[in-house]
Parts: structure tokens; sequence; C-alpha cells
């Protein structure tokens, strides 16, 4: 692979107040060039928030890399989130996403199946203020493979949370 600048595009059609998509993609690489690696990566979604008070997103992520040492390797993933606002004050959300990375490109893992995962995950927003968002999420992923807690076990459950002040 010769050196390459790498690029990337962002389109987004909105026909309508209810309506976005989007396709965004990056070719080149993030890796030495010594490694002669190229990279492709391409995110579609669709936006759709027919009121106020509900949303819902759906999208698609893939990608692939080709390197001298270890060849072609491709991800994926899919994954919807719908939202809905209970106040002026708080939302709500579930997300389902599954992520198959086999080849091990972006994730490593000590699994046979690389990293296959799917995920479950709901969360809590509360408005403090107009500049202020408090955000409670729990999440759940499984794996075919035993990759999580130094491969013993298929889950991972976790709890967080954040808070968002926009300047």
């Amino acid at each position: 692979f010769p050196v390459t600048i790498p690029f990337g595009l962002q389109l987004n059609y909105k026909p309508s107040a209810k309506l976005t998509v989007n396709y965004s993609n990056f070719f080149g690489t993030d890796l030495p060039d010594s490694l002669e690696s190229m990279r492709q990566y391409h995110n579609v979604y669709m936006q759709y928030e027919p009121s106020d008070k509900f949303g819902m997103q759906a999208g698609f992520d893939w990608g692939n890399e080709n390197t001298r040492e270890e060849g072609q390797g491709i991800w994926y993933s899919p994954v919807l989130i719908i939202r809905t606002k209970m106040s002026d004050k708080t939302a709500i959300a579930l997300r389902g996403e599954y992520y198959e990375d086999r080849d091990k490109i972006n994730i490593k893992t000590g699994g046979p199946n690389g990293f296959n995962t799917l995920g479950v995950s709901t969360n809590f927003d509360y408005a403090m203020s107009d500049k202020i968002m408090f955000r409670i999420e729990g999440k759940l992923y499984h794996s075919s493979d035993r990759i999580y807690t130094n491969d013993t076990s298929r889950d991972n459950y976790s709890i967080t949370t954040n808070m968002t002040i926009r300047l």
C-alpha cells in the first residue's frame, strides 16, 4: 500500500423536520506507514422524531482494514435506539446493538470468535437546568465467548452516571 493521506466525508440529508439521514466515512489509516495498512469505515443512520416526546434512531457501521502482515479483516455493528421524553426535564431511552469483529481488528480478545457481542442498555436523563443534564445508564453485554472478567464470563454488566454541562 502506498503512503496515504486519511480523509473522510459526511453527508447529512434532512427531507423534513422529523427525519434525518446521515452517511459518514473514513479512508486511510491510523497506523504507522511501515505497517502498510488501509482502513475503510462507513456509518449510516436514520433519525426519526415524529413528535417532541418520541424519537428513534437506526444505524449501521461497517469497516474493513487491510494490512501487509494480517491481511484483510472486517467488522460491523447495527444499532437501534428508542427515546421518549416523559416531561420537560426527564427522558428515557432503550438501546440495542450488536458488534461483530471476528478478525479482532478493533477489539482484541482471547476468544476464538473475536469480539461478537450483543448489547442492551437503558438510560434515564434528568435536565437539572438548560445547561446541565444528569444521566444514569445500565448496560448488559453478552458475548459468545468468555471474554469478560479475566475470560471467565460471557456477560458484562455496568451502571454508569455522567453529568453534561454545556458552556
